[in-house]
């Protein structure tokens, strides 16, 4: 019965903790549910993609369905509660999987973990295989949805980041709890959980190991391929400048165009200086025209149209990219252009500089720009125009060709997301595709450098995951300024297109994981049973033999360890019933046993209650007399002796003479003065001389014994030492009429007895001396007070007299009656005359009131009213006593002044004629001072100083005899 109402506390308590469990769960998940759907608001409103409607709702629902939890648990339904709770758990992963790709195998995971972290917290042990199953059926349903769902999900690289984050802490915090809990759980559930973490974590770690090292060669793969796309891309771009170099080269050697620009330079001035002013006022003509958007000014008009600017336009034609070309004399002054441009001077111009190089000549090749005139990003290219007859630089060809044929080798697919873009190595870094030309991202610029040691690099463009590769412009004919370029090519791909097939195969692993931890998990449920049955049966058989069935025996099932513990137990029940039957005697005797040293201890506790209250008796007692007698009285009647004596030491210390006795015959012994030798007479005379207690127990044969006639019932004695210290005062004796009446018990206790008796016989001594003493101290205080107030009775005035006319002094004694009578008691006195004088001759009432100081009456406050009705009340009368009591410490204090005063004057007297004596050196000075300060002092007519001369030994010994 006991055991049942123990296990049923127990639940109680178990299912108490696991519904604060569950409150604190179901509250944690209302609140981390506000948290997504805050994020995927925030991506609705910025991306307007419906899904993320879906997953606001789908996250948005966990909070009123964690708070319908709450409720039901707080009605104490707490395992629907729990239940609902790994559902809800499940909903929110089957919406996240549906909508979200790349989470489904950390979902699947965290799910089954969250419903065993759950399960262990919430749910009674018994249910606990019920929620592994159901968390397995869970993770199998998502991992089937993460393949077989039919159409498109969201990618966001944050969530399949946190996905794996929330995956590893969930692990982290199952693996916690698992190692906090594991011992509370059954053997069944110990097992299996075992097992089912043992294979999830197989499956998980298989799955990423997996995934780790596909996406490694996947993604190793990958680079490599990028790289000869990244080469050919460069290669393509390099060509198509190699070609557009060598059709202006071509264009250069056009007659009309070498003839216009021979014209031009035919013009020059031979002072340089001049034609720089000339050239210098052609400039300033044509930026007036270009602002008047003037092309019928002459100078402009007559560049517009000419023989070399219709070869332009004819190139143009055949090479639309060309927007605009222009041809300068030696000094950069424009001979040609097909469009009006800002300024007449380019030799001013980097691209000019750069193709004239001082005469020698060169290519240009510059990089992307936005061309104000064209209106479009072009690249300017410019090349020496040679005379052909002598090769010598008579001008320069420049042309702003378009980037659009550029972008169109940038639109050619690499793979499904891959791209090229061209990067141009100036400053700043800029980045052509197919977007327009942008800026280059300091991680973009850090992967090319990192790319000059490797074929492929990894990194993140904008939010997503890329494999990069790089490769230089290069031209097929080796040409020289397209292969100097700092330009690159680089092709890069986003991650996930490249691991997609990992991805699915990992897919497919977890899916396989979950399926093999559903087959471990029916496998461990099978040998757990098998292995925790016989543990289960012998811990019925223990429990039944803890109730009390000591007959019960264990089933020995096999010859293992749990067969060995069984057979065990089997010798240990044989064992423990034969001890009962053995103890069950030894408990019989030992119960005896106890039974006598409790009446032992009873008696002995009565016998110290006995002691205490003769103790307290005694230590109420004063008198040393009135003591001895009552200490022996209570002794006898609380112990029940036949005769208690008690004998004190004499002065001389050689007789212990009885003091005190209870008995008839004690009685008889104290009127004779009945005394022991000390060390000669008797038992006690024997323990006056040791001080050690002395027991007969049968006096007939104890050598020592005294027969006394007036106890002649004795049959046994006990004697014991009253000592204060290390002196013997006394010796108690006790008798009894019955032989062996004292055992070693009763000695401890008569022993402390003693010292009881010896403590109060020395108090009271103690406090008779003390009352001896500070009687004659009193009697010493109130000689002292008389002899000091009689020295003052002598003077000129003995008190005052005080009337409503005045007061005057008083230098002869009064003799009142009520004076008298004060004087004489000690009290105060009060007289009422009734209608005839008194002896004195006075008709008026009195009071006369001591004034006592210490006992000592020194005199009286006399006190007469002319009202003959007057009566003194009480109050008055205490009042008046009080009075008298202030006025009498007044009067001493006075006189004690007084007193101080003159010896003070004494003392400075004496110290003054001390010193005027210290101050002569002579002998016969210092005399003659003394005799003279003396004189003074005492004036006195005659003093001297006689000699002294010390007797002889003769005469001291003359004066003996």
């Amino acid at each position: 019965m006991s055991q049942t109402v123990n296990s049923t506390v127990y639940e109680d308590e178990q299912a108490t903790i696991q519904q604060q469990n569950l409150r604190r769960l179901a509250f944690l998940t209302a609140a981390l549910a506000v948290i997504p759907a805050a994020f995927y608001t925030y991506l609705f409103v910025s991306q307007r993609d419906w899904r993320y409607l879906l997953l606001i709702v789908t996250f948005l629902v966990l909070i009123p369905a964690s708070f319908w939890v709450i409720r039901r648990n707080q009605k104490g339904d707490h395992i629907l509660a729990a239940w609902a709770l790994i559902g809800i758990i499940f909903y929110a992963a089957l919406g996240v999987v549906a909508l979200i790709s790349n989470v489904g195998s950390a979902v699947s995971i965290a799910t089954l973990i969250l419903a065993l972290f759950i399960g262990i917290q919430t749910l009674p042990q018994r249910l606990l295989m019920r929620v592994v199953f159901a968390g397995i059926f869970a993770s199998l349903i998502i991992g089937l949805e993460d393949i077989v769902i039919p159409y498109s999900r969201i990618f966001v690289p944050v969530v399949e980041q946190f996905s794996i984050t929330i995956t590893l802490f969930a692990i982290l915090a199952f693996l916690a709890l698992i190692i906090t809990q594991f011992g509370r759980l059954r053997l069944v559930n110990k097992i299996l959980v075992a097992y089912v973490s043992i294979a999830a974590l197989i499956s998980i770690a298989f799955g990423q190991v997996t995934s780790l090292v596909l996406t490694n060669i996947l993604t190793e793969n990958a680079g490599k391929s990028l790289q000869p796309v990244a080469q050919s891309r460069g290669q393509a771009l390099g060509s198509m400048l190699a070609q557009q170099i060598d059709a202006i080269q071509a264009l250069s050697t056009n007659a009309d165009i070498q003839w216009q620009i021979a014209r031009s330079n035919r013009t020059h001035d031979p002072d340089l200086q001049k034609e720089m002013e000339r050239i210098n006022r052609f400039d300033a003509i044509w930026r007036q025209a270009d602002a008047a958007n003037n092309n019928d000014q002459p100078l402009v008009n007559g560049r517009l149209y000419n023989l070399a600017s219709s070869q332009l336009r004819n190139f143009q034609q055949s090479f639309p990219a060309h927007v605009e070309m222009m041809v300068t004399d030696v000094l950069g002054g424009l001979v040609a252009v097909t469009n009006r441009t800002s300024d007449y001077y380019q030799a001013d111009e980097e691209w000019w500089q750069m193709a004239y190089n001082n005469g020698t000549g060169g290519i240009y090749i510059g990089v992307p720009e936005y061309d104000e005139s064209a209106r479009t990003n072009i690249i300017r290219i410019a090349v020496p125009v040679r005379d052909r007859a002598t090769g010598s630089i008579i001008g320069i060809l420049q042309t702003a060709y378009s980037i659009t044929e550029i972008q169109q080798l940038l639109s050619q697919p690499v793979g499904e997301t891959g791209k090229t873009e061209y990067v141009f190595l100036s400053e700043p870094v800029e980045r052509l595709g197919l977007d327009g030309i942008q800026i280059a991202p300091p991680e973009l610029i850090q992967a090319l450098k990192d790319l000059e040691q490797r074929s492929y690099i990894e990194l993140q463009l904008g939010q997503t995951d890329s494999i990069l590769s790089a490769a230089p412009i290069l031209s097929l004919n080796n040409k020289y300024a397209v292969d100097s370029l700092p330009w690159k090519a680089i092709v890069y791909q986003a991650k996930t297109e490249t691991i997609a097939p990992v991805q699915q195969q990992v897919r497919i692993i977890n899916l396989l994981g979950v399926i093999i931890s559903t087959i471990v998990s029916v496998m461990a449920i099978h040998i757990a049973r098998r292995l925790s049955k016989p543990i289960l049966d012998l811990t019925q058989t223990v429990e039944q033999f803890k109730a009390g069935n000591m007959e019960v025996q264990a089933q020995i099932a096999s010859d293992d360890e749990i067969g060995y513990l069984a057979n065990t137990f089997n010798e240990l029940t044989t064992q423990i019933r034969q001890m009962l039957f053995g103890l069950e005697q030894r408990v019989a005797e030992r119960t005896a046993e106890l039974e006598q040293a409790i009446r032992r201890t009873e008696d002995r506790a009565r016998e110290l209650e006995l002691v205490s209250e003769v103790a307290k008796a005694a230590a109420s007692q004063q008198q040393p007399d009135a003591l001895l007698s009552l200490v022996t009285s209570l002794v006898s009647e609380k112990f029940s002796f036949y005769h208690v004596g008690i004998f004190l030491i004499d002065e001389n210390r050689e007789y212990a003479v009885l003091r005190a006795a209870n008995s008839p015959g004690g009685k008889r012994m104290l009127e004779r003065q009945h005394r022991l030798k000390i060390g000669q007479e008797g038992i006690v005379g024997n323990v006056a001389q040791t001080g050690k207690p002395r027991i007969a127990l049968d006096v007939g044969q104890d050598a020592v014994y005294f027969d006394n006639p007036d106890l002649p019932e004795t049959r046994s004695e006990v004697a014991l030492p009253l000592q204060t210290g290390d002196e013997i005062i006394g010796v108690l004796d006790v008798q009894s009429t019955e032989e062996n009446a004292f055992s070693e018990e009763n000695l401890k206790t008569l022993s402390i007895l003693a010292d009881q008796i010896s403590i109060a016989i020395y108090n009271s001594r103690l406090v008779t001396d003390l009352q001896r003493a500070l009687l004659e101290a009193q009697a010493l205080q109130r000689q002292y007070l008389a002899q000091s107030w009689k020295s003052l009775t002598g003077r000129k005035y003995l008190g005052y007299h005080k009337t409503l006319a005045g007061g005057r002094p008083v230098n002869q004694t009064i003799q009142r009656a009520e004076i008298v009578q004060a004087l004489t008691s000690g009290k105060y006195v009060t007289i009422y005359p009734k209608g005839s004088k008194t002896k004195d001759g006075d008709e008026t009432p009195a009071l006369a009131i001591p004034i006592r100081l210490r006992e000592q009456v020194i005199g009286v406050l006399n006190i007469r009213s002319q009202d003959p009705n007057r009566r003194w009340d009480e109050d008055e009368i205490a009042l008046l006593s009080s009075i008298s009591d202030r006025l009498a410490l007044a009067l001493e204090n006075a006189r004690l002044f007084e007193e101080t005063t003159r010896r003070a004057l004494r003392e400075r007297t004496v110290s003054e004629i001390t010193t005027k004596i210290r101050s002569k050196t002579d002998p016969e000075s210092m005399i003659q001072t003394a005799l003279a300060e003396l004189r003074q002092v005492l004036g006195a007519s005659h003093v001297e100083i006689l000699p002294y001369t010390p007797p002889s030994e003769t005469q001291i010994a003359e004066k003996g005899k």
